[in-house]
């Protein structure tokens, strides 16, 4: 995957990513605030903005996905040092502890997902990783529990750095990959077209 990076402003990026959410939100009778007081109006980060908003888009959705009605999800971004921090935070089902250091690594659907009754193929996370991996960020979750919430949270460098991947580590979230999986798990895509529907990710990131 190739990178198109360009500085982006970071109250716009976040707020243009996340408004249909924050819609979808109100509709389903769920909070959704987004706090970005502690960010410089002008400040920017050096990113591929199709591709990180597809990491926004896949929190945000997981987050409305497994919040109940009257529930909240903050999303908060603050500057720290060199680094744009972001995190999700949201009153959901939670992730069990034997799972957290599960969520980036492997493509699996936790409890919290056959609890809520979700169907989705587990690879939101694990392709977020990727893209966060090769901007040179960290992607981290913490969780209380089952039932106590999750919270995401995404490291970016504000500048464009030159990142080394290690290949044992990190994803590969090729189409070729990514099928091969859902194969091994009995899923099938539908019809002729690369239609694998991520709850979150278009066709093109896959292809990319």
């Amino acid at each position: 995957m190739v990178l198109e990076r360009t500085p982006e402003n970071v109250i716009a990026f976040v707020e243009d990513s996340l408004s249909i959410f924050q819609m979808q939100a109100q509709q389903a009778g769920i909070g959704f605030e987004i706090d970005h007081s502690a960010i410089a109006a002008d400040s920017t980060v050096d990113i591929d903005k199709y591709k990180m908003r597809q990491v926004l888009c896949n929190l945000a959705s997981n987050a409305l996905k497994f919040t109940p009605v009257g529930g909240l999800i903050a999303v908060k971004v603050v500057e720290d040092a060199d680094q744009l921090e972001l995190t999700v935070t949201d009153s959901g089902a939670g992730i069990a502890a034997e799972n957290i250091g599960r969520v980036f690594k492997e493509i699996v659907q936790f409890e919290a997902n056959r609890l809520q009754g979700g169907n989705g193929t587990g690879l939101g996370l694990y392709i977020s990783r990727g893209i966060v991996d090769l901007h040179g960020g960290c992607a981290s979750v913490s969780s209380a529990g089952l039932g106590h919430g999750c919270t995401f949270m995404v490291e970016l460098p504000l500048q464009q750095v030159s990142c080394k991947l290690d290949d044992k580590t990190t994803p590969d979230f090729t189409m070729a990959a990514v099928e091969a999986v859902l194969s091994s798990r009995g899923i099938r895509r539908r019809g002729a077209q690369r239609s694998i529907l991520l709850r979150d990710e278009n066709s093109d990131l896959l292809n990319s």
